[in-house]
């Protein structure tokens, strides 16, 4: 399992939260200097996942899991994600009951043209 933070990203998704619709496009321009595009993200992560060096790395040094920065800087894991205990009671108890709500869930339909929701 390979984890990646992709840092800051401006996109849409803040439509769909409690900010007042008129704040968006303030905090929108106010990340835009820090950001990273959508597209730049993709393509990172393409890199990462891709690349001969992820594929080892985990197995020489004896990890199940790692993560990766934007700039392919590889990371142990923290301890207690090799709990056994923890992971199942993670799946358990948050995993399998959220999993199981969102299959309940309609899927959200968007415009093709923009991407915009109906």
């Amino acid at each position: 399992m390979i984890g990646m933070h992709p840092g800051l990203v401006v996109t849409n998704l803040m439509q769909n939260t409690i900010l007042p619709e008129w704040l968006i496009p303030i905090v929108k321009m106010c990340m835009a200097p820090l950001s990273r595009s959508e597209e730049s993200i993709g393509w990172i992560v393409t890199q990462i996942m891709a690349s001969r060096r992820v594929e080892g790395l985990g197995i020489e040094r004896g990890w199940k899991y790692c993560y990766f920065n934007s700039l392919m800087e590889s990371r142990l894991a923290v301890k207690r994600a090799y709990d056994s205990n923890l992971k199942a009671w993670i799946e358990n108890q948050w995993f399998l009951p959220v999993y199981e709500e969102m299959k309940k869930l309609q899927p959200i339909k968007y415009r093709q043209e923009d991407g915009s929701l109906l």
